[in-house]
């Protein structure tokens, strides 16, 4: 439980649900805009239903909703390759038209990514599913989504066979890059390579490895991501790893064996959930041995940390309390060392784990309001919460 000489400060600020309540709305994850460049529209997923995995038939609605026109939803297009944890990927293509966007699918037997209009519709298809984009939208980060649906059910997509399924750790899979404007790729750090780096662990031999959580720094020019592999039994660890785009200066940041979620805070530093002697938030700076633990003995669990561009602020949740079964929205003031719990969200202790409703708060572009998922009303929506009386105050 979080340390009581530190004030844990209670609002009731208003949770307004954006999304229809006409099927199950949801985002995915924390670390992408769903607003668009002028706060007016928010892209969302919806799911005919909400209680199991997606299989490879199973269609995804993408859609748009209008903030200004009385939150109005229109269906945009569907996707196959989809999962509860990370929807599609669906995120604002970087740039001056505030209307593109982009989403990956499954087209003729393999994962791809679609760039789009929500006015026009369809632009160009591009060969590798995309994990993330750089800000300046020059490049696309990529890795195995077939193998990340086996290892990590809930994050990766049905449909396409994993072509390394019989590999731990292959030379020729593992983080890709892509050429946004040509579509050109390349592999810049393997399996193989990552599974080598000293210090080797004995586990690495155990099981499968893999790579998840990717995530370029706001200048674009590095890479954070996690490298994970399979123990004997059943369960995986964890480090932290930076690079740059084309693979070189890449820089281990935590070994550990655990790191959960990270954003970057700027070009040079990352808060990530992780273990350093204990379990906690901690300020990692990259290509540096610099670590420093935020908020200790505030956070007593895992969360989804974002921060906006004024960093003062940090955006996190929990998982369920094990007594409410609730789950909790927080803002962390890292100036003023103080907690603000914003509200608790029911859960629903009857989903499986890879199809659980995490809240995966997500930050406007001007730092003033956030969105999250929820399944409080007995359903999955997207709910709009405005924090500028808090941030101002």
């Amino acid at each position: 439980m979080p340390d009581k000489s530190f004030s844990i400060y209670k609002h009731s600020l208003t949770a307004t649900r954006a999304s229809p309540d006409d099927g199950h709305y949801f985002f995915g994850y924390f670390d992408k805009y769903q607003f668009d460049l002028t706060g007016r529209y928010l892209l969302v997923n919806k799911a005919k239903f909400m209680d199991r995995q997606p299989t490879a038939d199973d269609e995804l609605e993408l859609g748009v909703i209008d903030l200004d026109a009385d939150m109005n939803y229109r269906a945009l297009t569907q996707t196959r390759a989809w999962c509860w944890q990370q929807g599609c990927m669906l995120q604002w293509l970087p740039g001056s038209n505030t209307t593109q966007y982009i989403y990956n699918d499954c087209r003729n037997g393999r994962f791809v990514s679609v760039i789009a209009d929500i006015f026009k519709g369809a632009i160009k298809t591009i060969p590798l599913p995309v994990y993330c984009l750089s800000p300046d939208g020059c490049w696309a980060a990529s890795t195995n989504f077939s193998r990340l649906a086996t290892e990590r059910p809930g994050y990766g997509y049905e449909g396409v066979a994993d072509s390394y399924a019989d590999q731990n750790h292959p030379k020729d899979d593992g983080i890709y890059i892509m050429d946004m404007l040509t579509g050109e790729h390349r592999l810049i750090v393997s399996l193989d390579r990552l599974a080598n780096v000293i210090p080797k662990h004995d586990s690495f031999a155990c099981g499968p490895h893999w790579t998840n959580h990717l995530l370029f720094s706001p200048d674009s020019k590095r890479l954070v991501f996690l490298h994970r592999w399979r123990l004997q039994d059943g369960t995986h660890q964890t480090r932290m790893f930076t690079t740059d785009i084309n693979g070189e200066n890449l820089y281990l940041l935590n070994d550990q064996v655990m790191t959960s979620h990270m954003t970057w805070v700027d070009s040079q530093h990352i808060v990530a959930f992780a273990n350093q002697k204990q379990w906690g938030y901690y300020l990692f700076t990259d290509q540096s041995p610099d670590v420093a633990q935020i908020g200790q003995g505030q956070f007593d669990g895992d969360g989804h940390c974002s921060c906006p561009k004024d960093s003062r602020w940090l955006l996190t949740d929990t998982y369920p309390d094990k007594q409410t079964n609730e789950r909790t929205l927080i803002l962390y003031d890292r100036i003023h060392k103080l907690r603000h719990n914003l509200g608790d969200f029911a859960s629903d202790s009857n989903l499986p784990t890879p199809v659980r409703c995490d809240l995966h708060p997500r930050w406007d572009r001007f730092g003033q309001r956030v969105t999250f998922d929820s399944i409080h009303e007995g359903f999955r929506g997207v709910y709009l919460m405005d924090l500028a009386t808090l941030i101002t105050r």
